[in-house]
């Protein structure tokens, strides 16, 4: 018994291991329904997830600065840049809202 079990398994784990391998490489079918537009999250939604955080925002902000008086935002000045993230702002390829 000991030598058909490691038999099995002389034979098994490499086809597991390349089936995972390409399963990486490849993806898997569920890929496409997480990288469809409905799933992209869109400057409109941005945008409003920071209306709806807006007290919040200026409360830190009055926080780190205690001379300001007032705050207002202009939702309609906000861009999205193409930023590298943790480089301290480098313009390259990532869509992020500024």
């Amino acid at each position: 018994m000991k030598k058909r079990t490691k038999k099995l398994l002389v034979i098994l784990m490499p086809i597991v291991l390349i089936t995972g391998g390409l399963l990486m490489k490849l993806g898997t079918p569920l890929d496409h329904f997480l990288t469809h537009a409905y799933t992209r999250v869109t400057k409109e939604d941005q945008i409003d997830y920071l209306k709806k955080h807006e007290q919040e925002m200026t409360e830190h902000v009055k926080k780190e600065n205690p001379k300001l008086i007032s705050i207002q935002w202009d939702w309609e000045s906000i861009e999205v840049v193409e930023v590298q993230p943790n480089a301290g702002g480098i313009p390259t390829g990532k869509n992020i809202m500024n």
